[in-house]
C-alpha cells in the first residue's frame, strides 16, 4: 500500500514539476485568482488598503528615504568619514554606484506601492460593482486616490526638475491604471495636473463622508473585546479629508 501511494504521489509530482514554468503558475495569475476573493467584502478592501499603509513604513523608514532627504536638505551635519552611511548624499555625489542603486530601489518601491493602490482603485470604479455602502466606497476610493497622488508627488520632487524653473521638463511616468505596459515620461506640468486631479477627486469623495470632519480623529478606544471594529477610528493616521487638502496645498506651493 505504501509503495502504491509513493508511486501515485510521484506520478502527480512529475507533471507538476514539468509544468512549474507554465504561464498558469505565474504570480500574476495567482494574484488574479485571489483578487475576487479579497475584494468580495468590505473587510477585504480594508485589508488591502491597510497593507499599502503598512508598506509605507518600508518605503519611507526602512528604506531610509526620510533620512536621505533630511541629509540632502542639510538638516544634519555628516562627517567626512568615508564610512559614514550618508556622506555621499550630503555631497550630492549622485554618480556613485551605491547612490544609483539606492535610487533605483526607492524608485521601484514607490511604483510598486502605486501599483497596489491602482489595484484597489481598479475594484472601486463603480459602487454598483462592489459590496460597499456609499460611505465605505467614498472613503476607500478617496484614500486610495490620495495615496497614488502622494507617492507620485514624492517621486516627482525627487527625480523631476524643479517645477518653477521648467514646468515643461520631462519628469516621470504617471501610472494611473493596472496595465503592465511601460508608461511614457511626462512633463512636470502634465504630472502635476494628474496629481491635482487625483487629490481633488479624493477631497470631493471624502468631504461628505469622512468622520474626521464631524467626529474628529476618534482616537479613543471604547472597547477591547477583540470584536469591535476600529476601521473608521484614528483618522489622524490616514489620508483623511484634511490630509488631502494639505497635500493639495503642498502641490500648489511647489508649483509656485
Amino acid at each position: 500500500m505504501k509503495n502504491i501511494f509513493i508511486k501515485a504521489a510521484a506520478s502527480i509530482m512529475i507533471p507538476l514539476s514539468l509544468a512549474s514554468c507554465s504561464d498558469w503558475l505565474e504570480v500574476e495569475m495567482e494574484d488574479k485568482i485571489m483578487e475576487p476573493v479579497l475584494f468580495s467584502n468590505y473587510a477585504g478592501y480594508v485589508s488591502a488598503i491597510n497593507g499599502v499603509y503598512l508598506s509605507l513604513n518600508e518605503y519611507y523608514i526602512d528604506g531610509q528615504l526620510i533620512n536621505i532627504l533630511d541629509v540632502m536638505a542639510q538638516y544634519y551635519h555628516v562627517t567626512d568619514d568615508n564610512n559614514h552611511t550618508y556622506r555621499l548624499y550630503q555631497s550630492f555625489n549622485f554618480d556613485d554606484t551605491s547612490i544609483e542603486s539606492k535610487n533605483e530601489t526607492l524608485w521601484n518601491q514607490a511604483y510598486s506601492l502605486i501599483a497596489h493602490a491602482n489595484t484597489i482603485l481598479d475594484h472601486l470604479k463603480d459602487i454598483g460593482d462592489t459590496p460597499l455602502s456609499q460611505s465605505q466606497f467614498n472613503i476607500l476610493r478617496g484614500e486610495a486616490l490620495a495615496m497614488r497622488a502622494m507617492l507620485h508627488f514624492d517621486v516627482l520632487r525627487r527625480h523631476g526638475a524643479i517645477y518653477v524653473n521648467n514646468p515643461d521638463a520631462e519628469s516621470i511616468p504617471y501610472q494611473d491604471d493596472t496595465s503592465r505596459e511601460i508608461k511614457p515620461f511626462l512633463t512636470n506640468k502634465v504630472v502635476m495636473e494628474k496629481i491635482i486631479n487625483d487629490l481633488s477627486e479624493a477631497a470631493s469623495l471624502l468631504k461628505d463622508y469622512d468622520p474626521v470632519i464631524t467626529e474628529g480623529v476618534k482616537d479613543t478606544q471604547t472597547e477591547d473585546n477583540g470584536v469591535s471594529s476600529y476601521d473608521m477610528s484614528f483618522r489622524q493616521l490616514r489620508l483623511n479629508y484634511y490630509a488631502v487638502q494639505g497635500l493639495l496645498a503642498r502641490a500648489y506651493m511647489w508649483m509656485g
